[in-house]
């Protein structure tokens, strides 16, 4: 449950959901449902076969077993507070926080788990995971830095946090009323307590419903579209609907052992279908984290699924406490590297066709030539890399600014073209204001990574540009740099995003396939058909061409040439070469 080496193989925090699961069956379900009840007056009941007392006793284990676990997942992460490689990732104050809260859980359900659950030891269990759950709160919240890096993904996932916190603070005021505000009622579910109980199962449902907007594999337009989740959901739905129908003392007996939420048995709720919507929700989540690409979203699938384990019962029982409390700090260890893993997985990923090397060269050959005819100074060189990646790099002066063009290639097909004027911007450093274009189609591989971060959001009212662009930044310097001749070109020729920094750089960047049509600004289908004419550069120069004059408004001009220098006869310019 800390650092990247936790995301791989078989960890202890996996063996705990694999028991938990089992712990639900079996001690929850299955002995609860073979429990005799013998009201006053009655005679008792025969002795139970010997495998129900096998089941119970199995059971019992099971239950101990997953409390024992947890208890030690949450004693080892407290002691390993600061050594681990997840507290490189966050600052000193947070991981101690976080490493403290592991520690007073730990010793709380240790004690309330071998002592037994007292009213004194059951209160003291409740705060420490309430505080628990704030710390983790607090520690997934993102700061500024990680605001700029990471985008939406951090605040999506410390909001799910929120909310997975809530109904655990609303049980919180309702021990406390039980205690002190009003004790008197404590049993009566038409008092207080009532009201408290129905909020906290509303949160409950508010919860499972933003999971996968929170929760759910990014980029979410191309998850949300996956067939085994949707499948998966859709069967959980159609099946809680049938048993609510046709067996609903039998279902609501089932859900209030499994995991603790009561519902009236003699008459079916009127937020039932409310209830189906929260379980199937729920189903798509898990199952979408379940097959997510990265290590990191698996894991925030595994945390929710403890906390889902954990339950919602009335009596606090210890190992449900330090289960739910697991599970919250899996999510909290996750969310650090959770952006870069699938901003890496999908830059890896093509979805343009294969151009051959010998064609990919011509076209590079036919780029350059144009460029030179247009009168700047370029040349490109290809670089072949591991696992048959290689970059095209074109490098020169655009209108005497330079320029940097870098072309990435994984087994013949494009994945990005990025585009540089001026010098390297970080990606953390906040452009002066930037624009992405919006997607026209949602399909299902269409997901363009988002420009650096900047605020606020803004249109010009135009509704040629603002259709076509998300604009964010300063308005004020996109009026001054993209004036009314730029901005009608830039709608019709520009993909991807564009991002400028005032006085040092401007920076275009698109990738093909991704929210971007395929042939835009490279024909690729025309190169890997072999079917491309001299003309297959002019979309290429003219983007180039528009960038530049972008950079002319944006860069300082640079000093002029000497005038010896400016008289020598231009030596030919090379060809382009790539060497093995």
């Amino acid at each position: 449950m800390a650092g990247p080496r936790r995301f791989a193989g078989f960890a202890p925090v996996h063996l705990l959901a694999l028991a938990a699961i089992a712990e639900v069956g079996v001690y929850r379900v299955l002995v609860g449902a073979l429990e005799v009840h013998v009201k006053d007056g009655q005679p008792p009941p025969p002795p139970a076969p010997t495998w129900h007392v096998v089941v119970g006793w199995v059971g019992v284990f099971l239950h101990y077993f997953v409390g024992a676990l947890a208890i030690g997942i949450l004693a080892v992460r407290a002691a390993r507070t600061g050594k681990s490689e997840a507290s490189a990732l966050r600052s000193r104050p947070r991981e101690y926080a976080i490493g403290g809260a592991a520690a007073v859980v730990a010793a709380l359900s240790a004690l309330a788990l071998v002592v037994g659950e007292g009213a004194t030891t059951a209160f003291l269990l409740e705060s420490g995971v309430a505080l628990a759950a704030l710390i983790a709160f607090w520690v997934a919240v993102p700061g500024l830095a990680e605001l700029r890096r990471g985008g939406l993904t951090p605040r999506l996932t410390a909001f799910g946090l929120a909310a997975l916190m809530a109904p655990l603070l609303i049980h919180y005021y309702g021990v406390i009323g039980s205690r002190w505000l009003w004790p008197d009622e404590a049993g009566d579910r038409t008092g207080p307590i009532g009201g408290v109980l129905r909020t906290g199962l509303t949160a409950l449902c508010a919860a499972a419903i933003v999971s996968p907007y929170c929760f759910g594999p990014r980029p979410f337009v191309r998850s949300v579209v996956r067939i085994p989740p949707v499948i998966v959901a859709m069967a959980v739905a159609a099946g809680l609907a049938f048993v609510a129908r046709r067996y609903w003392a039998e279902s609501v007996s089932v859900v209030e052992h499994a995991v603790g939420i009561k519902l009236d048995p003699e008459h079916p709720e009127r937020d039932t279908a409310l209830y189906i919507l929260s379980f199937a929700t729920l189903a798509w989540t898990l199952t979408s984290c379940a097959i997510a690409e990265t290590a990191p979203r698996r894991q925030i699938g595994l945390g929710l699924g403890l906390v889902i384990l954990g339950g919602y019962h009335d009596v606090i029982w210890p190992a449900y406490y330090a289960m739910i409390t697991v599970g919250l700090f899996t999510i909290v260890d996750a969310v650090p590297e959770v952006y870069d893993a699938e901003q890496a997985e999908v830059k890896i990923k093509p979805t343009t066709p294969a151009v051959d090397d010998r064609i990919w060269q011509e076209w590079v050959t036919t780029l350059v030539g144009a460029l030179r005819a247009a009168g700047h100074k370029v040349n490109a060189l290809t670089a072949r890399g591991e696992d048959d990646h290689m970059s095209t790099v074109i490098t020169g002066e655009l209108a005497r600014r330079s320029m940097r063009v870098r072309i990435d290639r994984i087994a013949g097909c494009v994945l990005v073209i990025d585009t540089r004027f001026g010098r390297e911007m970080g990606d953390d450093t906040p452009p002066t204001f930037s624009i992405e274009a919006k997607p026209e189609t949602l399909r299902r591989n269409e997901s363009h990574p988002e420009p650096p971060m900047t605020a606020p959001r803004f249109e010009l009212g135009e509704l040629g540009f603002d259709g076509r662009f998300k604009s964010r930044g300063s308005q004020r310097a996109l009026v001054e740099t993209l004036d009314d001749g730029l901005r009608p070109r830039l709608t019709a020729v520009m993909d991807g995003w564009l991002a400028v920094w005032a006085g040092a750089s401007v920076r275009h960047r698109v990738y093909p396939g991704r929210a971007a049509p395929v042939d835009q600004p490279i024909p690729l289908s025309d190169l890997a058909l072999m079917r491309a004419g001299p003309e297959s550069a002019a979309r290429m120069v003219t983007l180039l061409g528009l960038l530049a004059e972008v950079a002319v408004k944006v860069l300082p001009e640079p000093p002029p040439e000497p005038e010896a220098e400016a008289s020598e006869p231009a030596a030919p310019p090379p060809e382009p070469e790539e060497p093995s």
